[in-house]
């Protein structure tokens, strides 16, 4: 059987850095919301995490692509695979939905 495509082009730790600029942000948004009581602070910590948030997600909808045709495969799996598979997909694919490449 041939390795998962996500893993074979070593696009699996970019997900890892998304997944932690994410999970890093929503950790931050609730440590903030328990602990500041000031409106002001707490707006300023929404709005970076907003942005941390976007950027995490940015990051995995444009960077994980196919080497050679270019597909943003995070983008293709959301709007292809049903909700509740797109993720398990993603990381068990062995082959480009676009151009079939694969590293078997």
């Amino acid at each position: 059987m041939s390795q998962p495509l996500l893993e074979a082009t070593q696009q699996n730790r970019k997900l890892r850095i998304a997944g932690a600029l994410i999970m890093g942000a929503v950790i931050a948004f609730f440590v903030a919301k328990s602990q500041l009581e000031d409106p002001i602070a707490r707006i300023i910590v929404g709005l970076l995490v907003a942005v941390v948030l976007a950027i995490g997600a940015f990051y995995a909808l444009y960077s994980v692509r196919c080497p050679e045709c270019k597909l943003r495969w995070v983008w293709w799996a959301l709007k292809t695979q049903p909700h509740s598979r797109w993720s398990h997909w993603l990381y068990e694919f062995t082959e480009c939905p676009q151009c079939k490449h694969s590293r078997g």
